[in-house]
């Protein structure tokens, strides 16, 4: 079957799309919020800049699945080939989910009492990529948080009044401002939190110009 051209460049077309597809479903922006469809996933500036790179990456891929079939092996190509190309797709979206992205966010995984209100991941080009995340939790969860990381006390709601300026945040008046020098928030070397004690809102960003683990 895979013996003639036409179904040998079948099976390449095939993969060398399901391969850039999952590459660039890993590479996504999000703007989550309950109920979005497909999670607000849409496509990054990199993956659509590099869909050409990543359809020719997939092309190679498709070689060995080629090779066997022209070795006599049509049926295990395919059967092959289908799998390779469904778990690489299961991965990407996996590692793609809100939960997935908040985890990496934060270090660690979500404790079970939280729940996901906001998630928004954005490349930059030059200087990486950030997610964003507002969950709802009590305050004995940030403190395993902080006490499993190494997070350190820091002023961060600034930062936050941005990201998020429909929420309330604490605001800078002087030196003796309570509620701005007494906020709850951390920082480690890539990620800052801010915790709203009287909403039992955590907030958290972190930049990365690596690629995600």
């Amino acid at each position: 079957m895979l013996r003639s051209t036409r179904n040998a460049w079948l099976l390449t077309a095939i993969g060398s799309v399901a391969f850039a597809t999952s590459a660039g479903l890993g590479m996504s922006n999000m703007d989550y919020r309950p109920g979005a469809f497909l999670w607000g996933i849409s496509a990054s500036g990199w993956s659509c800049l590099g869909f050409p790179m990543l359809i020719a990456i997939g092309f190679v891929s498709t070689m060995p699945f080629n090779w066997l079939a022209m070795r006599g092996a049509p049926a295990f190509a395919i059967v092959t080939a289908a799998a390779c190309y469904g778990l690489l797709f299961l991965f990407a979206a996996s590692n793609s989910t809100p939960t997935a992205r908040v985890t990496w966010a934060l270090g660690q995984p979500i404790p079970r009492r939280a729940a996901l209100l906001a998630v928004r991941q954005h490349d930059t080009f030059n200087d990486g990529y950030f997610v964003h995340a507002k969950l709802s939790m009590p305050k004995s969860d940030l403190d395993e948080i902080v006490d499993s990381c190494s997070y350190r006390p820091s002023i961060t709601s600034d930062r936050f009044a941005q990201l998020f300026p429909n929420d309330r945040f604490p605001e800078i008046g002087s030196s003796e401002d309570d509620e701005y020098m007494g906020q709850i928030g951390y920082r480690d070397a890539t990620a800052i939190m801010f915790y709203n004690s009287n909403s039992q809102l955590l907030y958290v960003s972190r930049h990365s110009r690596e690629p995600k683990p």
